[in-house]
């Protein structure tokens, strides 16, 4: 970013967007600046990624259960007949929701959830004792495909996330609580 704003070459880019952001910088409170600015570039370029793999997978899935791909097509025709190239047709296309959840239940673009434990938590029926301060680390692979909370956890079942249907709280792809993605 440095050798972008000594050079002034412009690309059109995110990082050209950066710099225009902090070059016209109105407030002088609030600088963006620094570690501010790393901060943004990082929650950008983990949204892309985490968002082209669950594209990836989704495709995937689609294209080895053509029934599935006809009812997403299908659903995404319809709403864009209703709606046009709009938001609401977006927020009408139920069954393709479904499907992205489905393949992020079986593809986790993030393997794990990292956390702290924030006081000392006493595993029930048991005599262990986990400390405040202790990382855990949860598997969301793990949880996306145990048999404990989901019926036959290998297949690919969009009809899963079906309005109605009980999504166990095992499925956090997206995190749990104050700390969920943003992308959300």
């Amino acid at each position: 970013m440095e050798s972008r704003e000594k050079t002034g070459e412009k690309r059109g880019d995110f990082i050209d967007s950066l710099l225009q952001i902090k070059n016209s910088e109105q407030n002088p409170v609030y600088k963006f600046e620094g570690d501010n600015l790393l901060y943004q570039s990082g929650t950008f370029f983990s949204g892309f990624e985490s968002s082209s793999t669950c594209t990836s997978f989704t495709l995937m899935e689609l294209a080895k259960h053509q029934v599935y791909q006809d009812l997403a097509r299908k659903d995404i025709n319809n709403a864009i007949e209703k709606h046009g190239w709009t938001y609401e047709a977006f927020k009408e296309m139920k069954y393709l929701e479904q499907t992205i959840l489905e393949s992020l239940r079986l593809h986790p673009p993030v393997s794990t959830i990292d956390r702290y434990t924030r006081q000392n938590y006493k595993i029930p029926d048991t005599d262990i004792v986990i400390e405040k301060g202790t990382p855990i680390y949860i598997s969301l692979y793990g949880l996306g495909t145990d048999p404990r909370f989901w019926d036959k956890p290998e297949i690919f079942n969009p009809d899963r996330f079906a309005e109605g249907n009980h999504i166990p709280d095992a499925y956090m792809t997206f995190g749990i609580g104050p700390r969920m993605c943003v992308g959300k």
